[in-house]
């Protein structure tokens, strides 16, 4: 399902009204907040991975992976996505809520007309946070 992909440091997406960092309890099978993770000051690309009333579920990516869970980023046939040369990866156990009114307003959001493979693990939840 073709999405979108945004170009912001974690830390200015993460001061924006109605953002949330949420992670994933395998014990409990549920998202909770995150508000602790280091989202970092250098610009990252985050990929849409699910929309939902009022906004969408997103999640970061580096060529770096320095979560401890990760997985790679990959196109609906497989192909890995890359940035120079180097894959990408993202955590498998967290999302990021994004408002609607947030990405409208971001002018570093594209269409990413690859999209992103099915099979995520943890799926974002189907409706927004605290719903």
């Amino acid at each position: 399902m073709p999405l979108r992909k945004m170009t912001i440091a974690g830390n200015r997406l993460k001061e924006q009204q109605g953002v949330k960092f949420l992670q994933y309890k395998s014990k409990s099978k549920t998202w909770e907040p995150f508000p602790t993770y280091d989202a970092g000051a250098i610009a990252h690309w985050y990929w849409e991975i699910k929309k939902v009333d009022g906004g969408s579920y997103w999640v970061p990516s580096s060529t770096t992976h320095p979560w401890s869970t990760k997985g790679l980023l990959c196109d609906e046939d497989g192909k890995a996505f890359s940035d120079n040369g180097h894959d990408l990866y993202y955590p498998q156990d967290i999302v990021v809520w994004i408002p609607d009114a947030v990405v409208k307003k971001e002018s570093n959001v594209e269409d990413n007309a690859a999209g992103i493979a099915d099979g995520i693990p943890h799926k974002a939840p189907n409706t927004p946070p605290g719903s």
